[in-house]
């Protein structure tokens, strides 16, 4: 396995916690919350796992061996 498969699973896991993140912040409400966390915590968890995974795509292109 090399390093831009690496890269590539790390992005979809972040991008599948960042969506279920994503969903329970929804599910939360106004002033609800999702498994202890408020609605504004999870907006900013979602944000910041959405944009690791991003990231991680992007670098999983640039480190691709086989270009």
């Amino acid at each position: 396995m090399n390093w831009s498969e690496v890269y590539k699973l790390i992005a979809v896991i972040a991008a599948a916690v960042g969506t279920i993140t994503l969903i329970g912040a929804w599910v939360a409400g106004e002033k609800g919350t999702f498994a202890s966390f408020s609605q504004n915590r999870l907006y900013i968890d979602a944000t910041n796992l959405l944009l690791v995974s991003i990231a991680f795509g992007i670098v999983s292109l640039i480190s691709n061996p086989k270009r």
